[in-house]
Parts: structure tokens; sequence; C-alpha cells
């Protein structure tokens, strides 16, 4: 392990965030919520979305940027579809609540859609999906972000990485995750190479004049590549489209950078549940996933590649690893988190 990360246990790492949440103002159940989701990210392996953004989200909530309490509120119905205002509570919160009228909507219709207007950062939107995969459905997120990619050709950001996440259940094999960003990498891996003094690759920021960067810090003033050129642009586009505009959200400018303390984020997020059952018996689905995922994962391999993963199963597998023997989280992070507590009068177990 790097010597300038520590070990750390998700069972102690939990409840610690937890109980600074509710000093700051959240409900017990809200709390654990955020908490869960942040160091889920880490056991799975996706740190920029894990502790290192637990000073942040603790910072805009004393700030009054994030509510609390959320007061949210349904702006419209209309068969399978909800228009639910956030009123600015966290992401994770307003996001498991549109989940849950989703996968409501869905035993019903079949399918369920609910698009959600005044939402701030949703963290890794795969925790979010995965929600409906209890019920047996198909769950999909989506999420507009502050403008961090340049239209394609273009060198001022206009569109965010706006990520989106598809969760879909099979029978004896893990599900399929997919949970990406339009950017080649999510801006927090810039944040945490800034951190850290290190420097990025040149294939995932561009600066200010439009010319890639090997410098977090140039490329955090500039912006991020989109994956796949012009195809990650139009991607981000249209993502922002349904995950932003669609629930009345602001685009652009209008969106609030998470590290921007003057104004809230007013992010859109768009939540849908599919009700396998609605489309094909679910026996035969999950059957039918099985044998795809078997299908793919024997294919033969590339040279030095030991196996075919789908996507969401390495995340799954370190899931299990690090719920066992920890996660990694660097000291620099670490420092930070535990001095956020110690505000609240919260101190990291010894």
């Amino acid at each position: 392990m790097n010597p300038d990360h520590l070990l750390v246990r998700a069972d102690v790492a939990r409840p610690f965030c937890q109980q600074v949440f509710e000093a700051a103002g959240l409900s017990r159940d809200d709390a654990f919520l955020v908490a869960d989701a942040l160091i889920d990210a880490d056991l799975r392996g996706v740190s920029t979305h894990g502790l290192v953004r637990f000073p942040i989200y603790v910072t805009r909530l004393r700030k009054g940027l994030v509510n609390a309490k959320p007061q949210m509120q349904v702006v419209r119905t209309k068969g399978a579809t909800v228009v639910l205002d956030g009123d600015h509570g966290f992401g994770q919160v307003v996001g498991a609540e549109g989940m849950r009228r989703a996968v409501g909507l869905a035993r019903e219709h079949g399918v369920g859609m609910c698009a959600i207007r005044n939402g701030t950062h949703l963290g890794a939107l795969a925790y979010i999906a995965a929600m409906a995969l209890p019920h047996q459905m198909i769950g999909i997120t989506l999420t507009i972000t502050n403008p961090v990619i340049a239209p394609w050709g273009g060198v001022v950001p206009k569109l965010g990485n706006n990520p989106l996440a598809v969760a879909v259940p099979a029978g004896n094999r893990p599900p399929v995750i997919l949970d990406m960003a339009c950017s080649q990498v999510a801006r927090g891996n810039l944040i945490l190479a800034s951190k850290l003094g290190k420097t990025i690759p040149s294939t995932w920021a561009l600066d200010e004049r439009g010319q890639p960067t090997q410098d977090p810090d140039a490329g955090l003033r500039g912006s991020l590549m989109p994956m796949g050129g012009h195809k990650g642009a139009g991607l981000a586009l249209v993502v922002a489209i349904l995950g932003g505009l669609l629930a009345g959200a602001p685009f652009g400018a209008g969106c609030g950078d998470i590290f921007d303390m003057t104004r809230p984020q007013r992010f859109g997020h768009l939540v849908m549940a599919l009700d396998i059952a609605a489309c094909c018996p679910l026996p035969e689905f999950l059957q039918a996933m099985d044998g795809m995922i078997r299908d793919l994962k024997s294919s033969s391999r590339g040279e030095g590649v030991e196996e075919i993963w789908m996507p969401g199963e390495l995340e799954m597998r370190r899931r299990e690893e690090r719920r066992r023997d920890g996660f990694p989280v660097s000291r620099v992070v670490l420092d930070e988190v535990r001095a956020v507590g110690a505000e609240f009068g919260v101190s990291w177990p010894a």
C-alpha cells in the first residue's frame, strides 16, 4: 500500500461520519444514508466520491447551502411520472426518495420516473440506481452537474460531466452496474491529485488555452476531456437534457460548483425504475442475463488479461475485500476528516 495512505475500516468511518452529520442537523436516517453512500464509494474503490467529499459536504451544510431537513414537495405528477422539488437536500437523500417513488410507480405502471429539481451533489450514482435491485427492477439514475467540459471544439466549460448509472439484476450472477461520467475521469481525480501534489495523465484535462495538461490545478482551471471525443461531449449534452432540463433544473452556469460557497447547486436528477416482469417473465430474464454474462466472460482473452469483468463486478469484489481488510485513505484526506469531526466534538476512534 502507498505509504501516504492508511487503512480505514468501514465500521469505524461510517458511524463517525453519521455522528457528525447528525450533529450538523441531519436526522438519524438521513445521516446514515449520506455516510453510508460515502463509505460505500470507498469500499468499491471509487475514492473520488468517498471520504474525500466529507469535509466539503459538511462545510456546505454549515453554510446553509445544503438543507439538513429538506421539505421535498411534488411539483406535478402524471401517470408513471412525478416531478419532485428536492429543496436543496443532500443528493443521496433526495435521490433515494426519488427511487422510492419510481419503484412505487413501476409496480403500478411497469415503469416509474422521478425528475428532481433543486438537488445537490448526488455522489456515486450506482448507490441510487442499485436501490431498484431488491425489487427485481432495473434502476437508472442521471444527473446534471456544474460545467467542467467544453463543448467539442471549444475551450470554455459549458457542459457538466453529467454521469449516469444503470443497475440490472441477474440470477445467480452479480448484478450488472454501470456507473460512468461523460468525462475521461471524474473531477475528483484532479482534486485528489492536487491535494497529494501529483501530476495527472495528459489525457485527463485541458488547460485554459485548450491544451492537454499534466498539472491538476491547470486542469481544474480549464476543462475535463470528454470520453470518446465528440461522442462523450454529445452524451453529456443528452444527459444534461434528461437529467436536468426535463425537471426544470438550470443548465451550465446556472448550476453551482460544489466549491462555490456563494450559492446552492440547484442540480437536476432523473431517477427511473423498470419492472422487468412487465416486459417478460422474471425467471426468463434472469436466466438470460446469466447466460449473457457467462458467454461474455468466457470470451477468449487478450494477452495478460486474467479475467473479463462485467460493469460493477470488480467494484463488488473489491467491496467484499475492503469490508474485511479496510480501505485506503490518504493521510491528507484523513487529517481533514478528523478536523471536521473535532469541530463538532466527534473524535475519530483510536
